[in-house]
């Protein structure tokens, strides 16, 4: 796939457009985890891609590619063992640099090619592992400090607005990476007044779960999902595939925790189905512009939230 992109000459905005002009839909960010190595693409996402590349002709090879290796992949044992992967950075810690494991998607870079299929599945199937731990480690149940979580109580209806405790003057909204090392919107702290047309929502998610979600009538629906790999780990990313975006618990904070606010709304905090990671606003947390990252819970400022709803807009 990657080889594909580059004899096409686009880039991911070009790829997103021409798909949408031939009445496809291929997001920027999921054709980038996908061409990374972090996931296997659909085959509907594969076959726009295909096509976007200028290579509609050839759309039943890649998805027969992939179905192979997927089969391959499913039915191929491995004994080898998988290293242990690192919990997403915390706030000021560094990212890895990207690119550094390889998965099913990596294989599909030489589709179609079926006399080598075989083998490059089963490869696969043994490197995909490190990057299911890295998933892993940000979900995974662990204890950490502080009050036993609660569920939500009494979360607003409809639009509202997410304040953190560190800036509560700013909201939860999009925008760039200030050190650059992204070049895709995350969820970032800013002025409450530069949200603009965003509507966020708390979208439940079942089991008494969310995900946060943002619709701008320009550029429609999107949910935050945690990446998980290279320069952008642990930053928090609106995807438009809602289904696969992040999950997380709504917690009211109570006992000594409570006494980090004083606002007659409660504080809450976004914990990462699983227990071990929380939604926190990296450092500097006052300062506007800062992203938003998943780090061990704490029970600190940068990790607790009020939720308002938020103004009608005229």
């Amino acid at each position: 796939m990657r080889r594909l992109k580059e004899r096409s000459g686009l880039t991911y905005r070009q790829l997103e457009e021409k798909a949408a002009a031939q009445g496809d839909t291929l997001p920027r960010s999921t054709l980038a985890n996908a061409l990374s190595g972090r996931s296997l693409p659909r085959p509907e996402l594969l076959a726009a891609f295909v096509r976007a590349c200028g290579a509609g002709d050839r759309v039943t090879e890649w998805t027969a590619a992939r179905h192979h290796l997927t089969t391959k992949a499913a039915t191929e044992p491995t004994t080898e063992a998988a290293p242990d992967a690192p919990p997403p950075p915390g706030p000021g810690t560094p990212s890895p640099h990207p690119g550094t494991r390889k998965s099913l998607g990596t294989a599909l870079r030489t589709a179609p090619r079926p006399a080598v299929l075989s083998a490059a599945a089963a490869a696969a199937a043994v490197l995909v592992v490190p990057a299911v731990l890295a998933i892993w480690a940000l979900t995974a149940p662990a204890p950490f400090g502080g009050p036993a979580p609660g569920a939500a109580s009494a979360l607003p209806e409809g639009p509202v607005r997410i304040h953190p405790l560190s800036a509560p003057t700013l909201c939860l909204t999009d925008g760039p990476v200030p050190d650059g090392r992204y070049d895709s919107v995350v969820a970032v702290q800013r002025s409450c007044a530069a949200v603009g047309t965003q509507r966020t929502t708390l979208a439940p998610a079942g089991g008494g779960t969310y995900r946060i979600q943002w619709y701008r009538p320009e550029m429609g629906k999107g949910c935050l999902a945690v990446r998980t790999e290279g320069p952008a780990t642990g930053l928090l990313e609106p995807q438009n595939d809602c289904a696969g975006a992040t999950r997380l618990h709504v917690e009211t904070v109570a006992g000594e925790t409570a006494a980090l606010h004083t606002a007659d709304t409660p504080a809450y905090r976004f914990r990462v189905v699983g227990g071990r990671h929380c939604v926190a606003i990296n450092a500097p947390a006052t300062t506007e512009g800062t992203e938003a990252v998943v780090a061990p819970c704490k029970a600190t400022k940068p990790q607790l939230f009020r939720i308002t709803s938020a103004p009608p807009r005229a």
